[in-house]
């Protein structure tokens, strides 16, 4: 609370109370309530003994942002995870802030991220007052990517086809193989 109080004349100390009258005195200048609470601040004059009014300290109590983390996301190796879909019912006004790191040092970019392996990130949600919840694990799995060998097929014949399933060997188990005529991926060959 004494951060609060400033212009304190020379010679004069403050005094912090619990009450409007100034007689239950705080034992000391941090205080932590879970509620609005009003405290009372008075100048003591330490040469004249004289005392100011009593005056209010209206401490405001503003709620800690809150979400709801569903752990852990899941994804496949190697591709992009939006950390953010393991998010919901965040606080109005509150943004969510991920961190790679358990003390909340190391801010991610963004809520996409890459991963090979399993891994944990870190998720927080902060308020416009600058009010942080508490830090929560999220885990993301990563499944691994399956995995195929292409074998380029011998000379084709002008005019003659080429089966696509014959260039792919070693495909990993419960995977199945998808062909495309552009590297992008995006069209898809499909007879």
């Amino acid at each position: 609370l004494d951060t609060v109080v400033t212009n304190v004349p020379e010679n004069s100390v403050p005094h912090f109370y619990a009450d409007a009258t100034a007689t239950t005195e705080l034992a000391s200048t941090t205080v932590t309530p879970m509620n609005d609470t009003i405290f009372y601040v008075q100048l003591h004059d330490t040469i004249t003994n004289c005392r100011s009014t009593i005056d209010p300290i209206n401490v405001t109590i503003i709620a800690l942002p809150t979400f709801t983390l569903t752990s852990p996301v899941t994804g496949c190796g190697g591709m992009s995870i939006d950390l953010s879909t393991a998010i919901s019912d965040i606080s109005a006004g509150a943004v969510i802030n991920y961190y790679s790191d358990a003390a909340a040092t190391t801010e991610l970019a963004s809520s996409m991220v890459v991963v090979e392996n399993d891994s944990v990130f870190y998720v927080r949600a902060e308020n416009a007052a600058g009010c942080m919840s508490a830090i929560e694990a999220l885990t993301v799995n990563a499944t691994p990517a399956p995995t195929f060998t292409v074998v380029a097929p011998a000379g084709v014949c002008e005019g003659h086809g080429v089966n696509l399933n014959s260039t792919v060997t070693n495909l990993s188990a419960n995977s199945t193989a998808y062909f495309y005529s552009d590297a992008a991926a995006t069209q898809e060959i499909t007879n």
